[in-house]
C-alpha cells in the first residue's frame, strides 16, 4: 500500500478544509433585518429624546431671560437626564436578549426532540425552509435490513419470518445445493462487515454471551445478507455457538486465496476472485441488480445449469427486479464467471458473468414518517428523497411515505439523468426555464450519488430556495456545507458531522420536521417580542414627548424612574416571558415565510398602531383631564402622575396578551399551558406594580392609589385586550416576494460552487456536443407524462364524485335544492375537464403513435397503473 497524499493534501483533509468555508459565515438575514430595526428604532429614539431636550431647554432658557418665577439652572439637568431615560427606552437593548434567550431555549428544547443543534443561526433559518432533501436508509426507514425474498436460478423462495433470527430459512427441496453453495460464498466474502461475540452489555455489566455487529466495519445491507447466509448455510453445517457459517466460510476460503475489490459508488458492486482447492479460480459478484444484469451473457435456470441469456430470458429476470422493487425491495444481483488460470489478478476481472440471482431486501418504513412528511407538506415544504436505490425501489419507498405522487405530477429520476440535464441546460436561459419546471416537480432522485445531491442543492439554493440536506458519509460533507441547514446522523463521520449545523440523535425524519417547527416557533417568539416592544416604545415616547411639551417643562408624564422600570419590564422580562414559548404544530397550518420578509409584517403594524393609537389617548387624556375624573386631586400632582404611570404600565401588562398572536387568531388566552413562564412573569410584573405604588413613595415618585382610581386604570388598561383582539378581523393582504437567487448577500462557498459549475459546464461542452438536448427532452417527456397522470388521477376523482351524486339521485337523496345545484355543478365541470382533456392532459404523439401505445412509457418511474 503506497500513501499518496496526507494532511490537507488528502482526500478526506480537502473534504474538511471545504467544509469549513472559505470566509467567516455571513449574517442571517433575521440578524441583518435585526440590526437594520434596531438601527432606525435608535435614531428615531435618539432624535426624538435630542429635540426634546432642545425644545425644553428652550423654554426654560426663555423663561430665566423673563425673569419668571420657578426657574432653576437644575432643570436643565433634569431634561438631560429625562431625555437619557426616552433613549434607554426608546433604544431596543433588549431585542439581543430575547433573540438570545429565544435561540437559547429552542436550542435546549430542540435536544429534547433528538435535534443536537450545532449552530444556533439553524434555529432561525429552518423557520424558513422550503425544501427538504432527506435521505432514505435511517431517515426515512428504520435501517433494520433482512432479506425478504427472492430469486435464486429463476426459482422464487420468500422468506416467513425475515431478521437476525436463531432458526433455518426454508427454501423449497428443488434448489440445487451447488448454486447454492455458490450463493452463500458469493454473499459471504462480497461483504465487509463483521460479528464478534460480545460478554457485556451497554452498562459493561457482565452478561451471556452474544453476537453483535461491529459498529466501525460494513453497512446494514452486508449485515442483512449475512443474516440470510447463516440462516440458510446452519441446516447444513449445523449450529456452532463459537463460530459463524459466514464465517467458517471465509476461513475455508482463505485457506485458499482470495482477492477483494471493494465497493465504490460509481460501479455500485463489489465482486471476490477466489482459488478453489482444485486451483480454478471463479470470480463472485455482488451488487445493484440494474449494474450487474448488463454485465451478465449467461444465467443459472431452474434445473441450476448455465445457459445462454437472450431476450426473453433478460426481459424475464427484468420483471423479477420490477416486482420486488415495486414491493419496496432493494433488489441485490449476485452473478459470478469462471476464470482462466491459477493467479489471483491485482485488476478486476472484465469477463462476462453468469446471471445466479436476485435478493430483495427490505427496509421496514418508520411509522411516524407518513404523519412528519404530511405535516411538512402541509407547511408549504417540499420533500425531496435522495436514496442509492434503483429507480423502481425508491418510487415504492417514496409512494408509501407521501413523497411521490402521480396525483400531484411529481417525476422521479436518476442521478446520472439528473447531473446530465444540469449540464445541458445551465447557461441557457430558455432551457433553463424549462428545466425549473422540471426541478419543482421532482421530489425523488434515485442512484445518486453524492456530488448529485450537492448539485440538487445547488440548483435549489439558485432558484431562491432554502434548502435542508441530509446526510451521514464523508462524501457528504460538501453537499452539508453548502445547504442552509445541513443535517446529519448521529452515526455519520467525523467530517460529516463538523460540516452539519443539527445532529439528528434519532436518525429520524421527524426530528427534521420537528425542527421546521421550532424553527417557525424562534421567529414567532422574535417577533411577538417585537410587536410589544414597538407599542410600548411608541406610546413612552410619544406621551414624554407631548406631555412635556405641553407643561412647558414643568412636569412629565412619566418620570425618569418611572420609564425605567418600564424598560425594565419591556427588555429583560417581557423577553423572558415572550421568547419561551413552545411551539404548536398549529404553525404548520401556514406556508414558510419569505427570507426577504420584514420582520414586522403588515398585520403587526396594524395592531401595534391600533393598540399604540389607544393607549396614548388614553393616557394623554388621563395626564390632561384625568384630575377632574376623581374629587380633591390636583393637576399633575403627584396622586396623578401616579394614576396615569399606572395606567401606562397595566395598559402595556395587557398588551402582552395580545401579543402572544402574530396572525389572525382571535383567543389571546389559548396555549398558556406552553407558556406557563408566561403567567409566572405577567402575575410577578403585575404584583410588583401594585407594590410599588403603594409602598415605594419617593423612590419612584408614586403615592399610594385611592380604590376608584384602582378600578378606572385596570378598566380602561384592560380595554386594551378587545381593541387588539379587534383588529385581527381587518383584512390585510401581506406582500409576496419572488424567489430569485441572491448572487450579492450569499455566502462566499455558495459562490465558489455556482463558478465551479459554470467553469465544469465550458470544460464538457464539446463532449456533450454529441447529446446535446437529448437530456432535456427525456425530461420534457417525463413532465409531459407527469402532467398526463396528474390529470387522470383529477378526472377519476372528479367521476367519482359525479358518481356519488348520480347513486344519490337514483335512491331519491336530491331532494334538496342544494344537493341539485351543487350536482348540476359537478356535471358541467366534469363535461368541461373531458372536453378538454386531449389538449390539457395527453402527451402529444401522432395519430399512428396513439392508436399504436397507450401512454404507459414513462422514462423515469413505474409504468402507468
Amino acid at each position: 500500500m503506497l500513501a499518496c497524499a496526507v494532511g490537507e493534501r488528502s482526500f478526506g483533509g480537502k473534504l474538511l478544509m471545504e467544509s469549513r468555508g472559505s470566509t467567516a459565515p455571513r449574517p442571517t438575514p433575521m440578524q441583518e433585518r435585526l440590526d437594520d430595526l434596531a438601527e432606525f428604532i435608535g435614531r428615531a429614539g435618539l432624535s426624538a429624546a435630542l429635540l426634546l431636550f432642545i425644545v425644553l431647554s428652550l423654554m426654560e432658557a426663555f423663561r430665566m431671560i423673563q425673569k419668571m418665577p420657578g426657574t432653576d439652572p437644575r432643570h436643565f439637568l433634569d431634561y438631560f437626564l429625562l431625555c437619557v431615560a426616552i433613549v434607554v427606552v426608546a433604544v431596543p437593548e433588549g431585542l439581543p436578549l430575547a433573540v438570545t434567550i429565544a435561540l437559547a431555549y429552542s436550542q435546549n428544547k430542540m435536544h429534547d426532540d433528538n435535534n443536537q443543534v450545532r449552530r444556533l443561526r439553524a434555529c432561525e433559518t429552518m423557520g424558513n425552509a422550503t425544501q427538504i432533501c432527506s435521505d432514505k436508509t435511517g431517515t426515512l426507514t428504520q435501517n433494520m435490513m433482512s432479506v425478504v425474498q427472492g430469486y435464486i436460478g429463476m426459482q422464487y423462495f420468500a422468506v416467513k419470518r425475515p431478521g437476525d433470527l436463531p432458526e433455518p430459512i426454508e427454501l423449497p427441496p428443488t434448489f440445487k445445493s451447488d448454486v447454492l453453495q455458490l450463493l452463500t460464498v458469493g454473499l459471504a466474502l462480497n461483504s465487509s462487515s463483521e460479528k464478534a461475540q460480545c460478554c457485556k452489555d451497554k452498562e459493561c455489566r457482565e452478561c451471556a454471551p452474544f453476537w453483535q455487529w461491529a459498529p466501525d466495519k460494513g453497512n446494514k445491507t452486508d449485515n442483512a445478507l449475512l443474516d440470510f447466509v447463516d440462516r440458510v448455510e446452519v441446516k447444513r453445517r449445523g449450529q456452532n455457538k463459537a463460530v459463524l457459517p459466514h464465517q467458517q466460510i471465509r476461513e475455508e476460503m482463505r485457506a485458499s486465496g482470495y482477492t477483494i475489490f471493494p465497493f465504490t459508488s460509481d460501479r455500485k458492486r463489489m465482486s471476490v476472485v477466489v482459488r478453489e482447492r482444485g486451483g480454478a479460480l471463479i470470480h463472485h459478484v455482488k451488487g445493484g441488480s440494474d449494474r450487474i444484469l448488463p454485465l451478465c451473457d449467461r444465467y443459472v435456470n431452474s434445473a441450476g445449469d448455465e445457459v445462454p441469456l437472450d431476450e426473453e430470458s433478460r426481459a424475464v429476470i427484468m420483471e423479477h427486479v420490477s416486482t420486488l422493487a415495486n414491493a419496496a425491495n432493494r433488489t441485490i444481483g449476485v452473478a459470478y464467471s469462471r476464470l482462466a488460470g491459477s493467479a489471483l489478478p491485482e485488476e478486476e476481472p472484465t469477463e462476462k458473468l453468469v446471471w445466479l440471482g436476485l435478493v430483495g431486501i427490505q427496509d421496514p418504513l418508520r411509522p411516524e414518517v407518513t404523519e412528519a412528511v404530511r405535516k411538512c407538506q402541509m407547511a408549504g415544504v417540499v420533500v425531496r428523497m435522495c436514496t442509492g436505490d434503483n429507480i423502481d425501489t425508491a418510487v415504492a419507498i417514496s409512494r408509501q411515505c407521501g413523497i411521490y405522487s402521480k396525483a400531484r405530477g411529481d417525476i422521479a429520476m436518476t442521478g446520472k439523468d439528473f447531473r446530465n440535464l444540469v449540464y445541458d441546460v445551465y447557461g441557457d436561459e430558455e432551457k433553463m426555464n424549462k428545466f425549473w419546471a422540471v426541478l419543482d416537480h421532482m421530489t425523488v432522485m434515485a442512484r445518486s450519488q453524492p456530488l448529485d445531491k450537492q448539485l440538487l442543492v445547488l440548483m435549489l439554493m439558485t432558484r431562491g430556495e432554502v434548502v435542508a440536506v441530509t446526510g451521514d458519509g464523508t462524501n457528504d460533507a460538501p453537499a452539508l456545507r453548502l445547504a442552509n441547514v445541513g443535517f446529519v446522523m448521529r452515526s455519520g463521520t467525523d467530517i460529516a458531522v463538523k460540516s452539519a449545523d443539527i445532529v439528528l440523535l434519532d436518525d429520524n425524519f421527524r426530528s427534521v420536521q420537528r425542527a421546521v417547527v421550532w424553527g417557525r416557533c424562534v421567529n414567532d417568539n422574535i417577533r411577538k417580542f417585537l410587536q410589544l416592544q414597538l407599542t410600548v416604545n411608541y406610546v413612552s415616547v410619544a406621551l414624554t414627548f407631548i406631555g412635556c411639551v405641553i407643561a412647558r417643562g414643568a412636569s412629565s408624564p412619566l418620570t425618569t424612574v418611572q420609564l425605567l422600570w418600564v424598560n425594565l419590564i419591556m427588555d429583560t422580562l417581557a423577553a423572558l416571558a415572550l421568547a419561551t414559548e413552545e411551539p404548536s404544530e398549529d404553525c404548520l397550518l401556514r406556508g414558510p415565510v419569505s427570507r426577504k420578509a420584514p420582520l414586522v409584517t403588515r398585520r403587526m403594524h396594524v395592531t401595534i398602531t391600533v393598540v399604540a393609537a389607544y393607549q396614548f389617548l388614553v393616557c394623554f387624556i388621563a395626564n390632561t383631564w384625568g384630575h377632574t375624573w376623581f374629587a380633591d386631586v390636583e393637576k399633575h400632582s403627584r396622586l396623578h402622575q401616579t394614576f396615569v404611570f399606572n395606567l401606562f404600565v397595566y395598559g402595556a401588562l395587557f398588551q402582552m396578551f395580545n401579543c402572544r398572536k402574530l396572525y389572525t387568531e382571535v383567543n389571546v388566552f389559548e396555549g398558556f399551558a406552553r407558556s406557563r413562564l408566561f403567567l409566572y412573569i405577567l402575575a410577578f410584573c403585575a404584583g410588583f406594580q401594585l407594590v410599588a405604588v403603594e409602598t415605594f413613595g419617593d423612590f419612584m415618585d408614586v403615592t399610594r392609589l385611592r380604590a376608584s382610581m384602582w378600578a378606572v386604570s385596570l378598566l380602561l388598561a384592560a380595554l386594551t385586550l378587545p381593541i387588539g383582539v379587534a383588529t385581527r378581523y381587518v383584512a390585510v393582504a401581506e406582500p409576496t416576494y419572488p424567489k430569485e437567487f441572491d448572487a450579492e448577500h450569499c455566502e462566499e462557498d455558495v459562490k465558489g460552487f455556482v463558478l465551479r459549475l459554470a467553469s465544469d459546464v465550458e470544460k464538457t461542452a464539446e463532449e456533450r456536443q454529441a447529446r446535446a438536448g437529448e437530456a432535456l427532452r427525456k425530461a420534457n417527456k417525463a413532465r409531459v407524462l407527469a402532467l398526463w397522470r396528474q390529470a387522470y388521477a383529477h378526472h377519476v376523482e372528479s367521476r367519482r364524485i359525479v358518481n356519488a351524486f348520480r347513486r344519490a339521485g337514483r335512491e331519491r337523496d336530491m331532494g334538496s335544492e342544494v344537493n341539485r345545484d351543487v350536482y348540476q355543478r359537478m356535471r358541467e365541470a366534469y363535461g368541461h375537464l373531458v372536453a378538454n382533456r386531449s389538449e390539457a392532459a395527453t402527451p402529444p404523439a401522432t395519430p399512428a403513435q396513439a392508436a399504436a401505445e397507450p401512454p404507459a412509457v414513462i422514462t423515469y418511474g413505474s409504468p402507468i397503473r
